[in-house]
């Protein structure tokens, strides 16, 4: 069985926020949900124009600057067919991680090399990590002004609190891992001796 294309899902979703032009949606979602579901140009064009046929979403032509502008908005089709998906359990999919695949297979390199890179992936999440942290600063600050408490704030906080807990737990794992290797390659080297 084939399986379905998430990008007019994720196109739904954006418009059931504001109406918004190809190049507004692909701005969006690089902004917010490119995080955790990356869309680029090639797939929100023909998937706007196949949501268009089906009627869940509808297109007026605007004058921005002098230029033509596509400005789409959700029908009432489309919102119901978001609210369908949305209710379905999501499919369990499997990840496919390079750098776990080889770091499986890491045996025939210098352990140094493994530790280097795994100090540069944490380097990496910590900057990541700082990012998300100063988002969720602004977060907090906006509920204790009451200023972010729009409709659905609390699911998009959560996918943010997720890559937070998310990029601690990979830190972690890369000191825990780092201490193994360092305590295995000691070991070898005294059996050696």
């Amino acid at each position: 069985m084939a399986k379905e294309n998430k990008t007019k899902y994720a196109i739904l979703g954006v418009l059931s926020l504001k109406p918004a032009s190809g190049y507004d949606i692909k701005k969006f979602c690089d902004e917010t949900i490119a995080h955790f579901w990356q869309e680029n140009y090639g797939h929100i064009y023909p998937v706007l124009k196949q949501l268009e046929e089906e009627q869940w979403v509808e297109k007026k032509t605007e004058i921005s600057e002098g230029k033509l502008k596509h400005v789409y908005s959700i029908t009432a089709r489309g919102r119901e067919r978001l609210v369908e998906w949305l209710s379905v359990q999501p499919e369990v999919t499997k990840p496919r991680y390079e750098f776990l695949l080889k770091m499986f297979f890491s045996k025939d390199i210098p352990a140094q090399m493994v530790i280097q890179r795994l100090n540069e992936s944490k380097i990496l999440c910590q900057s990541i990590l700082k990012q998300y942290e100063s988002m969720e600063q602004k977060i907090k600050m906006g509920l204790a002004n009451k200023t972010c408490l729009e409709s659905g704030w609390a699911y998009r906080y959560s996918t943010l609190r997720y890559g937070i807990l998310d990029l601690k737990a990979k830190i972690a794992w890369c000191d825990e891992t780092i201490a193994l290797i360092n305590r295995v390659s000691n070991q070898d080297e005294e059996e050696g001796l």
